[in-house]
Formats: structure tokens, C-alpha cells, sequence
């Protein structure tokens, strides 16, 4: 199967990803920072290692990664949004596993984001489940992602080190645009498809 969302040529060669036929590629998307890019930077959440630099292993920290032209960095950018693992709230409700680590997905544990291998713990799928909103930021974005089990946090870019918490948006937040921005993305086709 040929496939190609972009005209990039990665400089590290071919997906790590193998896809038997185009179902695989349904709902497979990237989210990129909206706050990144309003400071020039383009950054998306990746599951990777704490030396940015090798794919992670399962079970490992999520962060924001910088775009660059790498297959590797494509591959850990980009996840199937599939229904919420708990199916318990209200809303739209999604999760999103790992196109290279089939079976591992988004979740959060406190205000820390992960990519853990789905368990039979009732606590996992609720930890791996988000509200799907419009994005809090009036002026740009796709979505806001609210923790199904954590009403009022939302995943957000840390402006301070860069990466992905969980934050809750407590009243006097309600208002910040600072707030906003930052719990604004953009859902993109997946980058890993590209190539």
C-alpha cells in the first residue's frame, strides 16, 4: 500500500508502523500545541523517552515533542482516536492508543501524562478517557481535552518546561486566555501516515 498525507521525505527512512490496508489508518491523527505555535514553535504530544532521542518503552512519560523531518518522531506523534475506553460521562468521549504501541494509551495519573499498556484495572480505562470539547481558545484551534474522571482538568501545554500536564481550570481561570490557549489543539491527520 502506498500512502501519503504530505510531500515530506523523512531523513530516517520508512514507518515504524506497518499498515495491512487503509481501516488501519481511520482516525489515526497527531495533536499539535496551538500555544507552541503561537510562539513559533510547532510541537506535538509524543510518547517518548526521557532522552528525547530513541522511542520510548511502553509504559513511559508523555511530552511535547518539536516537528522535525524523522519517521521516529512521526511514529511516537501519532495515536487512533478511537471511543472512551470507560464509555461513562457525558459528552464526547475518546481515547487515543498508540499507532506504535497497539494496545498502550494516553492516560494520566495526577496532572502527569502517560502511554500505559491498557489493564484490567477499572481505574485504567477511566484514566485513559477524555471529554472531546470545542477548543476553550476563541481565536484558534480544533479541540480541548477535559480527563473524563478529573471534570474541570484539562491536558495543556506547560509554557514553563514544555511539556504536557493535566491542569485544573480552577474559577479564576475560567477567564484566563493564557489558560485557554493552552489547553487548545489541533487535531491533525497523523504524521505517522506520512511518507
Amino acid at each position: 500500500m502506498s500512502y501519503s498525507i504530505t510531500r515530506h521525505k523523512p531523513r530516517d527512512g520508512a514507518s515504524t508502523f506497518g499498515v495491512k490496508d487503509s481501516s488501519e489508518t481511520t482516525n489515526v491523527i497527531s495533536l499539535q500545541s496551538y500555544s507552541a505555535e503561537l510562539s513559533g514553535v510547532t510541537e506535538y504530544i509524543s510518547g517518548m523517552s526521557s532522552n528525547r532521542n530513541t522511542l520510548s518503552t511502553a509504559n513511559g512519560l508523555v511530552d511535547l515533542q518539536e516537528y522535525s523531518n524523522s519517521h521516529s518522531m512521526w511514529n511516537r506523534a501519532s495515536f487512533r482516536e478511537i471511543s472512551g475506553l470507560s464509555g461513562e460521562g457525558t459528552g464526547t468521549l475518546v481515547s487515543y492508543e498508540s499507532v506504535i504501541y497497539s494496545g498502550h494509551y494516553l492516560s494520566h495519573d495526577g496532572s502527569t501524562l502517560f502511554l500505559k499498556k491498557r489493564t484490567s484495572d477499572l481505574n485504567f480505562d477511566a484514566s485513559a478517557t477524555f471529554v472531546k470539547h470545542s477548543a476553550l481558545s476563541t481565536v484558534g484551534g480544533d479541540l480541548s481535552l477535559e480527563c473524563a474522571n478529573k471534570l474541570g482538568s484539562y491536558l495543556t501545554r506547560d509554557a514553563y518546561n514544555g511539556g504536557v500536564r493535566v491542569v485544573s481550570r480552577m474559577k479564576e481561570l475560567e477567564s484566563s486566555d493564557f489558560f485557554s490557549k493552552a489547553a487548545t489543539w489541533y487535531r491533525k491527520p497523523g504524521l505517522g501516515l506520512s511518507g
